[in-house]
C-alpha cells in the first residue's frame, strides 16, 4: 500500500485576510507544521498550492489546482490525478489550518483507511481525510467539479464511497484556524499548552 501525504494549502484565506500557510507559530509556518505532521507517517508529502502563492519550502513538490476557485475539492482532484500517475494507492489529506494536528492524531485515519480501503475521516470533520486513489474516485471527483449542479465538496466524495467516521481525537487537533480570532486562540493554546 503506497500512501501519499498531501497538505491542502491552496485556498484564498479570505476570512483570515492573509495567507494561512505562511502564518508562523513557534518558529514554523503552518505549511511546515502540516508537512511535519505527515512526514512521520509517510515518506512523501506533496503540497496543493496555487502557482502564484509563495512556498517557503525549497524541496517541496507543489501541485496546483487544474480548476481554480473550487475549494479543497479542486486541490484534491489535481493531486489525485498526479498521484494515480505516480503509482500511489491512497492520499492522506491534511488542511493547512489545523495547527495542533499531529502524526499521532492522523495515524488512526491511515490505519483504518488501509484496513478498510474506504475514505476515513473523524466524525464531524471531513478533513483530514484518508482517501483511496483509483479511477472511480478520480472520475467522480472530476465530475463533481465540472457538473454545475453537483455539490463541490470533499463530503460528497466521502459519502459516495461509503466513508467511515472515527471518533475525533481528545486533543484540540481539529481546531480550525480560518479567522484572525481563531488564530489568536490557537496561538494562546499553543503557548500555554
Amino acid at each position: 500500500m503506497r500512501t501519499l501525504g498531501v497538505v491542502l494549502a491552496g485556498g484564498q484565506s479570505s476570512r483570515m485576510r492573509q495567507d494561512k500557510a505562511l502564518l508562523t507559530l513557534n518558529g514554523s509556518t503552518m505549511l511546515e507544521r502540516s508537512v511535519n505532521a505527515l512526514r512521520p507517517l509517510l515518506p512523501e508529502v506533496w503540497i496543493s498550492r496555487q502557482t502564484d502563492q509563495a512556498v517557503p519550502m525549497a524541496d517541496a513538490r507543489i501541485v496546483p489546482d487544474t480548476m481554480r476557485d473550487c475549494g479543497p475539492l479542486g486541490g484534491v482532484a489535481a493531486v489525485m490525478e498526479q498521484a494515480v500517475r505516480a503509482g500511489f494507492d491512497a492520499v492522506l489529506l491534511l488542511p493547512v489550518d489545523l495547527p495542533a494536528c499531529s502524526a499521532a492524531d492522523l495515524s488512526p485515519l491511515m490505519a483504518a483507511g488501509e484496513r478498510e480501503q474506504k475514505p476515513v475521516c473523524f466524525s464531524g470533520h471531513f478533513l483530514p481525510l484518508y482517501l483511496p486513489v483509483n479511477s472511480a474516485v478520480l472520475e467522480f471527483t472530476q465530475r463533481q467539479l465540472t457538473d454545475s449542479k453537483a455539490r463541490k465538496s470533499v463530503a460528497s466524495v466521502f459519502y459516495q464511497f461509503d466513508g467511515i467516521q472515527l471518533p475525533p481525537p481528545d486533543s484540540n487537533a481539529l481546531t480550525n484556524t480560518n479567522t484572525r480570532e481563531e488564530w489568536l486562540t490557537a496561538t494562546r493554546e499553543e503557548q500555554h499548552g
